[in-house]
């Protein structure tokens, strides 16, 4: 499917050289990856209608480029505060916006699902930002599986409870579903460390 594609194009920056710096180089493999979409639907129009969400991170020496698309989203926590980093690709975003409805009540609208961006094939917009990572900082993403069914406050608690990032992303796991998500809960994290020769890592 269309998350297949997309997971498959960006999976080729870690494994070839990049001829461009690094937000270049994800920049066209979001493109390329729409593009892929697209000629699978033209290969294939019982595909027309397929899409996806997108939030990924590409470390580049002691930065990391965050490219978004959708409902799915990236947080940072860092010094026992969470931190959302990417902005819902949504209706309901936008009523929050214009001060509609509240953040609280965003998450049981009955349209929050709604999403007015994906990787589709029909061209893309994505957002793109530049984050400078700290020693201790720990980066989540996650798919609104997550975000939709369990509050800032208890995934902030599960992010600094639990220093195993294994453990972690079981209890966050563990959390959406007991709340009644469905099984598309999809969560990722990383730890930032020093290295012995004072880099970033």
């Amino acid at each position: 499917g269309a998350s297949e594609i997309v997971t498959r194009t960006l999976a080729t920056l870690h494994t070839e050289p990049r001829p461009a710096p690094s937000a270049d180089a994800l920049r066209a493999a979001v493109h390329a990856a729409d593009r892929g979409i697209r000629e699978a639907i033209e290969a294939d129009p019982r595909l027309d209608g397929m899409g996806t969400t997108l939030t990924a991170m590409l470390a580049d020496g002691d930065r990391l480029d965050l490219v978004h698309v959708g409902d799915s989203r990236a947080y940072a926590w860092r010094d026992g505060m969470l931190h959302q980093l990417t902005r819902d690709d949504t209706y309901v975003q936008g009523l929050v916006d214009k001060g509609v409805i509240s953040k609280e009540e965003a998450r049981a609208h009955p349209q929050r699902a709604l999403v007015t961006q994906a990787v589709h094939g029909s061209g893309v917009n994505p957002t793109f930002a530049v984050v400078t990572p700290r020693p201790g900082d720990r980066f989540l993403l996650c798919s609104d599986g997550l975000s939709d069914y369990v509050d800032d406050e208890a995934i902030a608690r599960a992010l600094g409870e639990l220093p195993d990032l294994h453990a972690c992303a079981h209890r966050l796991v563990e959390l959406a579903l007991a709340e009644g998500a469905p099984d598309n809960v999809s969560v990722i994290l990383a730890d930032v460390i020093l290295t012995d020769d004072e880099s970033v890592r």
